[in-house]
């Protein structure tokens, strides 16, 4: 058996991944033990990470996404409607380190993340839903509108 690596080298460790992915999917699904369980594994590395930052720098990362508010972004558009793509260019045009973003030509298909759920484009536009913990501002149809909500995120 190969012993696991906590810290980081050039690449991040297995389980920083992991416990990112975690973040992640809870995010994605509202998973709160998904939530718990990688914050637990923050927990017994807490004093390690102060001690030595540099060897765990993308656990630092896991650390931040943990601690600070996700921004769940759902894109959804009727499946004729292929404008999506500057709606996308528009969300990443901004470095956004604590948000996802999950979207879907409408219905989504059954395998899709939670967060698209119950969120279908308003009328023949694509639809973008800006949220916290599953709770949304109102759905964006114009990439002007769009522009006016992403400036008011951290």
């Amino acid at each position: 058996i190969h012993p696991r690596e906590l810290q980081d080298n050039a690449t991040p460790s297995g389980n920083a991944l992991a416990a990112m992915a975690l973040l992640w999917l809870a995010a994605y699904e509202g998973n709160h033990e998904w939530q718990t369980t990688s914050e637990n594994t923050l927990g017994t590395l807490q004093e390690m990470l102060q001690r030595h930052p540099t060897a765990f720098a993308f656990w630092l990362q896991v650390f931040n996404f943990a601690i600070e508010p996700v921004q769940q972004i759902a894109l959804t558009w009727p499946a004729d409607n292929p404008d999506y793509p500057a709606y996308l260019n528009e969300i990443w045009r901004t470095y956004r380190p604590h948000a996802l973003v999950a979207g879907s030509a409408w219905p989504a298909p059954p395998f899709a993340p939670s967060l698209l759920k119950d969120r279908p484009p308003q009328g023949h536009s694509v639809t973008v839903y800006i949220c916290q913990d599953f709770v949304c501002n109102q759905p964006s149809t114009t990439l002007a509108d769009l522009r006016e909500q992403l400036e008011t995120l951290a």
